[in-house]
């Protein structure tokens, strides 16, 4: 097979902590150079983001509306490649085959976009870091309600959403059903640039692309066996973004077509069990015994911070937006 071009698209904002490690994970693929771009989008930076990009030969793009899901906009009107990949700022790619893994499954014509099938990272990473990438990601009610969309240690599955797995050797081939789409789309996720005039992709919402995709017919992932790392700071950084993420969904600033239709009673049984430590305490027994790290401990505080913040501020603009209206 042809080796494919493709455009990386990474929006940045006050990224210099870790925009070289992503970019150096990036620059270092053995992938010919001729054959992938990197298109920084960038939000308007007042650090030194933009100076430590421009010593890498990547094309810097601007963001004029800020916010991440516009400026990938930009990108992806810029791209130029047969397959468009995502990487933010804080992801790390250490493999230096990551591309080369990634793009096995666009063999396969009926596969429309393949993501990594876990979360990478290192033993010397900060405790946050390797506790989200066991977890599968940064939101524990991901899991607990089956919307995840890499695998999770402490339970042994990549999403407890309908699929229908093949398993090919060095990826997995998933078909995912409309209603039933995990959280596909973002850190790593590479999609054909073809598939793009299908579908509405202004303003970028990675779930929403996805489930689009999905009831257009292009329902076939490749799950590629090569992870990256998100890297997080600290565990106040671990919070700060679910407050930043319910604080733009409470004041209309992302619109999701698509809400994963979870009811109101799960949302409930889970924030019961979250609340209660019970079952968090238990899962992280079970996860440290399949996937020893002392990071593990964090899970129960994890739970029960993000049932503590996504109640009170869902009631706080519930009530704020009554007295506004």
């Amino acid at each position: 097979m042809k080796k494919l071009k493709i455009s990386i698209v990474l929006p940045t904002y006050n990224n210099a902590r870790t925009i070289k490690q992503c970019l150096d994970g990036i620059f270092n693929q053995k992938y010919p150079s001729n054959l992938y771009e990197v298109l920084i989008v960038d939000g308007g930076s007042n650090d030194n983001t933009l100076d430590i990009c421009k010593k890498y030969p990547v094309k810097i793009l601007k963001n004029k509306w800020k916010v991440e899901e516009k400026g990938r906009v930009v990108g992806i009107n810029a791209a130029k490649g047969e397959i468009i990949g995502f990487i933010d700022a804080d992801n790390i790619i250490y493999d230096n085959q990551f591309f080369n893994k990634i793009l096995i499954p666009f063999e396969d014509k009926e596969i429309s976009g393949v993501d990594t099938l876990y979360y990478d990272y290192k033993k010397k990473d900060n405790w946050i870091t390797r506790y989200c990438a066991l977890l599968s990601g940064d939101d524990p009610y991901s899991i607990y309600l089956g919307l995840n969309d890499r695998f999770c240690f402490f339970n042994g599955k990549w999403t407890g959403m309908k699929n229908k797995t093949m398993d090919k050797g060095k990826y997995l081939k998933v078909k995912v059903f409309s209603g039933e789409v995990p959280t596909m789309g973002s850190n790593g996720f590479f999609v054909r640039k073809n598939l793009f005039k299908f579908v509405s992709y202004d303003p970028f919402i990675h779930t929403d692309f996805v489930n689009e995709l999905v009831e257009k017919g292009y329902d076939t992932f490749g799950k590629a066996k090569v992870g990256l790392k998100h890297d997080l700071t600290n565990f106040g950084d671990f919070f700060k973004k679910k407050i930043r993420r319910v604080k733009r969904r409470m004041k209309g600033e992302i619109k999701l077509k698509y809400n994963y239709e979870v009811s109101m009673l799960k949302l409930l049984g889970v924030s019961i069990l979250f609340a209660t430590f019970i079952v968090p305490i238990f899962d992280a027994i079970r996860g440290f015994l399949r996937k020893r790290d002392i990071a593990w401990i964090i899970h129960p505080f994890a739970c029960f911070g993000v049932f503590l913040i996504y109640v009170s501020y869902t009631l706080f603009y519930k009530i704020i937006g009554r007295w506004f209206n």
